[in-house]
């Protein structure tokens, strides 16, 4: 009788050292493992991000559905409010890589290197940029502080989720070099539930806008 009982004991904890093995190996593969900050932002679904340049004008992205907000239009169901020359298609994309960004959304990381730097990473402003649209500058692309403000450095915060929350560029400004904020990310929807009512509320307030223009 004991002796079952003592080999039952040793098999239970065999067991759970072979677990709590298990899930170290585990969590050492997820922490190496090498992935976008924008692939680590498609698992929590939402972001609100925010131009330095324009706070007013914040933009938040459902992006599992492709759609978004902001003050001046936004996407629901594949449909665009208010008219625009482009395809919604197009238009998601396009405001998408505007506002996360070439580097975000492109340069793979591992949350160890996030950890063993405290949460903070520097990249070399040519790698962070998208060279492709150096030759088209656009408002509001970061690619016009390298071009015009020589930016060298690009520095991104991350929260304990290891999701970026800061992006500051290292660039000429007042007539000198320094840290500045370029972008901010923020993850306030726990569901589609909030986000869809954002983005409803939104879609009202431009309809409401354009009515109010054409009655001009």
């Amino acid at each position: 009788m004991w002796e079952k009982i003592r080999v039952v004991s040793i098999l239970s904890i065999s067991i759970l050292f072979m677990c709590i093995v298990g899930f170290f190996v585990i969590s050492n593969v997820d922490m190496d493992r090498k992935q976008t900050s924008y692939e680590r932002m498609q698992a929590r679904q939402f972001v609100t991000v925010q131009d330095s340049r324009y706070p007013e004008d914040e933009v938040s992205f459902n992006l599992k559905t492709h759609e978004f907000y902001c003050s001046t239009n936004a996407i629901k169901n594949g449909k665009i409010y208010v008219n625009s020359v482009y395809t919604p298609t197009v238009l998601y994309k396009s405001k998408l890589e505007d506002m996360v960004t070439y580097g975000i959304m492109n340069i793979p990381i591992a949350k160890r290197d996030i950890l063993n730097h405290q949460y903070t990473l520097e990249f070399k402003a040519s790698k962070f940029i998208n060279q492709n649209y150096l030759s088209d500058l656009k408002k509001g692309y970061i690619e016009n502080y390298y071009v015009h403000d020589k930016m060298s450095k690009v520095r991104v915060t991350y929260n304990k989720e290891f999701l970026p929350i800061k992006l500051e560029g290292y660039y000429e400004k007042n007539g000198e070099m320094s840290w500045n904020t370029i972008r901010t990310y923020s993850y306030p929807f726990k569901n589609k539930s909030d986000f869809d009512k954002k983005l409803d509320e939104q879609i009202q307030l431009i309809k409401e806008i354009e009515s109010e223009k054409e009655g001009d």
